[in-house]
């Protein structure tokens, strides 16, 4: 069992979230990684692992659902407990850490490809593009720089993207300003129809294929777990986060998620920073049983 300080443990359950909780059967909880699970020095708390660990023991079911691809997910899995499948790369892929397999696996098309490059070309912004076991960036370095040093894997930087393309991305990432990707989202929202955009981040801007996202991934992982929707919850703090959130049965955001998803929230829990996510797991512990989260 992770150790945690005191000052760390069970606060008490909260009368909000006990109501909320009544009459829900939460079996399974999906969770957004970045902004939500891990703080700002990507580390998961002792708090928050402890509170994971202990799920895993009640029998209730944690998987990790993020933007980020599958490669840039281990630093995370390296820090939890867990052995169920990790949704990345925003829905595109789902991925059994156990067997070491894709359970699935989209791409976008090329035509999109095409349309995509050629629209961040014009406005003058970077262009990540995510394949199962590389990202690769055209753009500006010290972007992909930043990148590498937060999720620990190396994105390469390329003068040209088009001749490194051996295979269709799982997803494609514009950074740059606000007033840029709101032009660029505008734009390419009705002239390339046959991809999902989302924000992940304030200053990327995601495109996977139409109809991938985190909400049809979190459809095909209740499928494969034989849990069913009406038995899920969800957290996340990010516009790309709203697809799964609006499937799950419970709906929560931590207090530093966007606005947006403040407004549809059936629970608003702590901060990433104020370990969020255990304080979730908490409220939903004490309301399965009636027993406190183990000290």
């Amino acid at each position: 069992m992770t150790h945690i300080n005191a000052a760390d443990t069970f606060s008490g359950p909260d009368p909000e979230a006990q109501r909320v909780l009544n009459g829900r059967d939460i079996r399974l909880l999906v969770c957004d990684v970045d902004g939500t699970l891990v703080d700002s020095e990507d580390r998961i708390s002792p708090r928050v692992a402890a509170r994971m660990e202990e799920a895993v023991e009640r029998g209730v079911t944690i998987c990790l659902a993020s933007g980020r691809p599958h490669r840039a997910m281990l630093p995370v899995l390296k820090q939890v407990p867990l052995t169920t499948p990790v949704i990345s790369s925003g829905g595109a892929n789902l991925y059994d850490p156990v067997t070491e397999q894709f359970l699935m696996h989209h791409t976008l098309p090329s035509r999109a490809v095409d349309c995509i490059l050629a629209a961040g070309r014009d406005a003058g912004v970077s262009l990540l593009f995510e394949f199962p076991h590389a990202m690769k960036l055209e753009g500006d370095p010290a972007e992909a720089a930043k990148l590498s040093e937060r999720i620990d894997f190396e994105v390469q930087v390329v003068p040209d993207m088009e001749p490194v393309i051996t295979e269709m991305p799982t997803k494609i990432v514009l950074i740059g300003g606000d007033a840029a990707l709101l032009h660029l989202e505008l734009e390419l929202t009705s002239s390339c129809p046959n991809v999902y955009i989302a924000r992940s981040m304030a200053d990327f801007l995601d495109f996977t294929a139409a109809g991938v996202n985190k909400g049809s991934a979190l459809k095909a992982l209740s499928a494969h777990l034989g849990i069913p929707l009406t038995q899920t919850a969800a957290i996340g703090d990010s516009p790309n986060d709203q697809s799964m959130l609006q499937l799950a049965n419970l709906n929560a955001c931590v207090q530093n998620a966007h606005p947006a998803l403040h407004r549809n929230a059936d629970l608003i829990t702590p901060s990433n920073e104020e370990s969020g996510v255990a304080w979730l797991l908490e409220q939903v512990f004490h309301h399965q049983n009636g027993r406190h989260p183990h000290i």
